[in-house]
């Protein structure tokens, strides 16, 4: 079931947040990721459990702006003939 979720995408949003919450722009900022695919992979993480809320907050302008934080806390890589496993 993780290896339909599991992707370079899900791997930069786990990554810049492991050590940090952040919005969504953050993300995409540090990682060089597009918002919207960002937004639509944050769920799918979230439903499997392996991002969650840490805070919401309101910006000067009044809209709240939500920070993601990983759930694992370090990612291992193991590379094997074209195969990756991730360990956590």
């Amino acid at each position: 079931m993780l290896q339909d979720i599991i992707d370079e995408l899900a791997i930069k949003i786990i990554s810049s947040t492991i050590e940090s919450a952040k919005n969504v722009f953050q993300i995409c900022y540090d990682k060089k990721i597009p918002p919207s695919s960002t937004y639509k992979k944050i769920r799918k993480l979230q439903q499997e459990g392996l991002v969650s809320i840490e805070k919401i907050e309101t910006d000067g302008s009044g809209r709240k702006v939500t920070f993601y934080r990983s759930t694992i806390k370090s990612l291992d890589f193991n590379l094997k003939k074209g195969e990756h496993y991730i360990t956590t």
